[in-house]
């Protein structure tokens, strides 16, 4: 894997340039690496198949959802910020009709790093 970003800046919805839509999301590892709960959030890009790692340090909350009914699991919006502790927000489901973290946001990671590498 090589290194693409580390704790990247957040701006109008994008990590630096990353934009999620379109993607699709492969798997979510949840671990525990000493005493701090981590994720890991494999995406295909499906235009060049590059795939991303997000790897989320030091959770604080996360929330997902699955039902066979449906597709696993193609990216079709998403919301991504910063909030006001300076932790990272990136729901695969938000609600639209805000900007800011809403309580209605599905499928979510709040951690305090963020780091992305390319396989």
């Amino acid at each position: 894997m090589k290194l693409l970003k580390s704790n990247p800046q957040i701006a109008n919805n994008e990590i630096e340039g990353i934009n999620l839509i379109s993607n699709s999301l492969l798997s979510i590892f949840i671990y525990n690496e000493g005493g701090t709960v981590n994720i890991n959030a494999k995406i295909r890009n499906i235009y060049n198949n590059e795939i991303l790692i997000m790897k989320f340090m030091k959770v604080l909350e996360y929330n997902f959802y699955y039902n066979n009914k449906y597709l696993f699991y193609n990216i079709e919006t998403y919301k991504v910020l910063k909030d006001c502790n300076n932790n990272y927000y990136l729901s695969f489901d938000p609600d639209e009709s805000v900007d800011n973290i809403s309580t209605n946001d599905q499928d979510f990671i709040l951690a305090g790093e963020l780091v992305i590498f390319i396989e």
